[in-house]
């Protein structure tokens, strides 16, 4: 049943792959209106003939194979065809000196049939301008969906995109999934640096608390857009009862000084 449903968005795709959209930042998404994916996300299947699905390809999908069941981004591949397909993001108007973070989860749909998947940066939403490559999963096969993060910087002011590049082999017969998107300018400068190294925190990705194994330290939560939500002093527990989905970022501070900070991923 499920299939059946694919191909018909599939079909519904054909017709929007190419509009797309510049959105401010912060941008989140968690794909569950297919109207926004279609204005602003782009599609293209570069070793397609007449967007044959015999040649693997990605879709919309309003539910189930994304967190908790919920709408998100999928690759279906082909049991006869390699892949070379790309999914490309709305576009971000970005500054040098300012640090960006970018973030998803990612998933395959099916446990022994590995997807291969790169995230690039270009500077237009087509593929031929993805040329800063981001990160290179390699071939993956873990149906429990992981959170990437990372800082993202550039050299010069412009428009930029994040594509999202499908290179399954033939025969691959699974293909993953992408969700819980979100591209923001990291509030003041903060990056993913420690400098104790001994200091932990978890769980992360968490629901309702985390944990710090140091005592005798403040802390602050900002959300995405730099707002300060919670602070707090001396707690190797924080609750985080009142928190929606997303990305927070946690400081650490001793003496008024920032000690460790971290990006922390809420998900309930």
């Amino acid at each position: 049943m499920k299939i059946i449903i694919v191909f018909e968005l599939f079909v519904l795709l054909c017709f929007s792959a190419f509009s797309q959209s510049i959105v401010e930042l912060p941008y989140e998404t968690s794909f569950e209106s297919e109207t926004n994916f279609e204005n602003e996300w782009v599609i293209e299947n570069i070793n397609s003939e007449g967007d044959s699905p015999s040649y693997g390809f990605w879709i919309y999908s309003p539910d189930y194979f994304g967190i908790d069941e919920s709408g998100s981004v999928v690759f279906i591949s082909s049991s006869t065809n390699p892949a070379d397909d790309w999914l490309i993001s709305p576009g971000f108007n970005l500054e040098p000196g300012i640090e960006y973070s970018l973030n998803f989860a990612y998933a395959s749909l099916f446990s022994g049939y590995p997807a291969s998947l790169e995230v690039y940066l270009g500077n237009s939403n087509s593929y031929e301008s993805m040329n800063v490559l981001v990160n290179d999963f390699g071939a993956y096969d873990n149906t429990d969906f992981s959170i990437y993060s990372t800082s993202i910087t550039v050299e010069t002011s412009g428009t930029y995109y994040i594509g999202f590049h499908d290179y399954s082999p033939i025969g691959g017969y699974g293909g993953e999934t992408i969700d819980d998107f979100s591209f923001i300018q990291t509030p003041m400068g903060i990056n993913d640096i420690s400098v104790a190294n001994s200091i932990e925190i978890y769980p992360n990705p968490t629901t309702n608390f985390v944990y710090v194994n140091q005592e005798y330290l403040s802390y602050k939560i900002y959300s995405i857009d730099g707002k300060l939500i919670q602070t707090g002093n001396y707690e190797q527990k924080i609750s985080l009862d009142n928190f929606n989905d997303g990305v927070f970022f946690l400081i650490l501070e001793c003496d008024n000084q920032t000690f460790s900070s971290y990006r922390l991923f809420v998900n309930k």
